[in-house]
């Protein structure tokens, strides 16, 4: 017997005060004796082991009163593992809903088969045992698209078992939360005097765990919920999570390096071989161990060969019993050129140019993959990459086209050697770009300065494998800049010996709180009279490096970071796309379902490239503990079933049961009645002995 509104039997307790009241009127009391009242005492002590009998049965008639009312309350439900085993107990109309897990951990393979086909086994054997005529039926897939295949009970056993056979593994987000509240939903509408709700799941602890919070406050507990875990214990299974490519921005000859980063999820060592194509092409296949719960690295190197969107993926191909999360896709983005936008108007920045480009310098017919234009004032913002100026001075118009600007692009400024300290401060307050002011200008020509503080973790920092760049390097003259607060959005990237900063790194964000272009700010002037560097060989890479840092774009990065799930809409919205069009580059049917991207793989978005990918939140396959979950979800009447025993015994023996609620009811009302009338006839008995002897006094 097992009892579906368990919590209900904390009221037992209540079954003491019967006895406490019955200890507390037997206290010892000082007694007044009066002569008067001594043949009434002879007359009653005849009758006292009478009435004592009398009372101890009253207190044990409350006392099952109390249980019984509790035991009805908390819906017992007794089970015979065979159907009419005891005559006198008849089969009950029957409205079940089965939740199967089709997440795609359930694609773990145990014992030559998947744990999906073994789920399905077991919901087809508990449709054998059910028989009668006006059962009622319900099919829930967690993780499918359309989760409920029955939105209305149905009475037609053939086109639930046909649903529970066609079930397939889901790349989607597992909803056991959801499923829990359309059981309860279904079960609503059924007038059925016994419903069920069958689970049958892995128990995945984050899965579990999770939606802990919700079902506690969402699920109503109204229905048995039969958890029926399967799940393997001895498993292997690591996955791809994510790729980490080193220079977001390269071109055509760069050589890139696209680092897969594998996760060993389970407790087992794990032998793996992992295999990388880039644009349809096998670049790398390596084998690594990986020890329980450890992260890795696999280091690709890839020779770009074209300009464009170029996808690719790697994959685990032997070592896995979970083949699901195996593959993890990435896309790289590969600019035919940068369109740079130069303001030098007094030929200040004749080094940074010929760093960039030294074919623009000397022969401008010569093309690259860098577009150099000049411009005399601040240029328009359509059409721009990067632009790079040296600050003389901006009028209100200035400012106000340079913010367009960085609603597109990057900006890389460095002050102009007659800078007015004023109007850059000016320029600083009404941008708002920049949380600082400019102080002073430092010079000293005997005593050059030097740059002594570099964070060398920035990404301006990626290719130089000699971390002292900035060595021996005479800086003459630059300008104080005191920085008002260090938000999230600055980072000072090099300092002087005396603390001041050098470099400057700024995100520059709308008042919308959407993050737009980065700003680099100098607070010295590259050229030969105001330092040594440029002569440095570390000079023109620095320069390209920053250049390519600037012109990545976030949306750029986006372009992995999409997962199973999403809807199309939210794609267009994040890429920005003129036409909306989405197609799976492999041509393959059912990718796209009710609007929802439901497959990973390589997308084509207008003339864009995605890579979409699962939750990996699936491959970890940790189990939590029935027991755990007994104690979490307080919300549900919860009977487990975590081996064949458990199943024989429990799941289906619950077919052949039934709910005594009703029958403790009818008994604690008998009780009730019989209490009342012992009550009232040992009131009567002892009421007329102590009339009789008053009326003699």
């Amino acid at each position: 017997m097992i009892f579906t509104n368990a919590y209900f039997l904390i009221g037992l307790i209540f079954a003491a005060i019967p006895l406490i009241l019955h200890l507390i009127t037997k206290k010892q009391i000082k007694i007044l004796k009066f002569p008067s009242l001594i043949f009434i005492k002879k007359a009653m002590q005849k009758e006292s082991r009478k009435i004592r009998i009398t009372e101890l049965l009253l207190l044990i008639i409350r006392t099952l009163i109390i249980v019984f009312l509790v035991l009805s309350l908390a819906k017992p439900v007794v089970f015979y593992k065979t159907p009419g085993k005891f005559s006198a107990v008849s089969e009950e109309d029957k409205s079940i809903v089965f939740i199967l897990d089709n997440s795609y951990s359930m694609g773990l393979i145990s014992e030559g088969e998947s744990l999906l086909k073994k789920s399905k086994r077991i919901a087809l054997r508990i449709m054998q045992r059910i028989t009668g005529d006006d059962d009622s039926f319900s099919l829930i897939l967690t993780s499918d698209m359309n989760r409920v295949k029955f939105y209305d009970l149905t009475f037609n056993k053939d086109d639930v078992i046909a649903n529970i056979q066609d079930a397939k593994i889901s790349y989607l987000r597992n909803d056991l939360f959801g499923s829990l509240q359309d059981a309860e939903k279904i079960l609503d509408k059924s007038n059925n005097p016994r419903r069920i709700i069958y689970l049958i799941t892995d128990m995945q602890k984050n899965i579990f765990m999770r939606d802990e919070r919700f079902v506690y406050q969402y699920i109503k507990n109204k229905y048995p919920v039969f958890i029926i875990k399967n799940s393997a214990e001895q498993r292997k299974n690591s996955a791809i999570i994510k790729h980490q490519i080193s220079m977001k921005l390269n071109f055509k000859g760069d050589t890139v390096a696209i680092q897969p980063i594998v996760k060993n999820f389970s407790s087992l060592q794990n032998n793996l071989i992992i295999k990388s194509i880039i644009n349809n092409e096998a670049v790398n296949q390596k084998s690594i161990p990986l020890k329980p719960e450890q992260k890795s690295m696999v280091n690709v190197r890839y020779i770009i060969s074209r300009a464009g969107y170029l996808g690719g993926y790697s994959e685990i191909t032997d070592g896995d019993d979970l083949a699901y999360d195996n593959r993890n896709y990435f896309v790289l983005y590969v600019p035919k050129s940068i369109n740079i936008m130069v303001k030098d108007t007094k030929n200040e920045l004749f080094y940074i140019v010929n760093a960039i480009n030294p074919a623009y310098v000397l022969n401008k017919k010569v093309k690259s993959y860098l577009n150099i234009k000049e411009y005399k004032s601040i240029p328009p913002a359509n059409g721009s990459d990067i632009f790079i100026f040296s600050y003389d001075n901006l009028d209100r118009a200035g400012i106000s086209k340079l913010k367009k600007i960085l609603l597109r692009a990057s900006i890389l400024i460095f002050p102009s050697k007659d800078l007015n300290i004023n109007n850059f401060n000016s320029f600083l307050a009404k941008s708002r770009i920049v949380e600082g002011v400019m102080q002073k200008r430092n010079e000293n020509k005997k005593a050059p300065f030097q740059i002594e503080f570099v964070d060398y973790t920035h990404p301006l920092f990626d290719i130089f494998q000699d971390l002292s760049i900035f060595k021996n390097t005479k800086i003459f003259s630059y300008y104080k800049l005191k920085l008002d607060s260090m938000s999230y959005n600055t980072r000072i990237i090099a300092r002087f010996a005396n603390n001041d900063p050098a470099i400057v790194e700024y995100n520059y964000v709308t008042r919308d709180e959407q993050a737009s272009g980065k700003i680099l700010l100098f607070t010295f002037l590259p050229d030969k009279n105001n330092t040594d560097f440029v002569y440095n060989p570390n000079f023109p890479p620095l320069v390209h490096q920053a250049v390519k840092y600037l012109v990545n774009k976030p949306e750029e990065e986006a372009y992995s970071k999409f997962i199973t799930g999403q809807t199309v809409d939210d794609v267009f919205s994040i890429l920005e796309v003129k036409q909306k069009s989405i197609e799976p580059l492999t041509k393959e049917e059912g990718s796209i379902i009710d609007n929802v991207i439901v497959k990973p793989g390589l997308y084509k978005v207008d003339k864009k490239l995605i890579a979409v990918n699962t939750d990996y939140e699936e491959s970890d396959l940790k189990s939590v503990r029935m027991k755990d979950v007994i104690k979490n979800y307080k919300g549900l009447s919860i009977i487990s079933a975590e081996n064949k025993e458990e199943i024989e015994e429990k799941v289906f023996s619950s077919l052949s049961a039934r709910s005594l609620w009703k029958l403790f009811l009818v008994i604690a009302l008998i009780l009730l009645i019989l209490e009342q009338a012992i009550a009232n006839e040992l009131y009567k008995y002892i009421m007329p002995v102590v009339s009789k002897y008053i009326k003699r006094r």
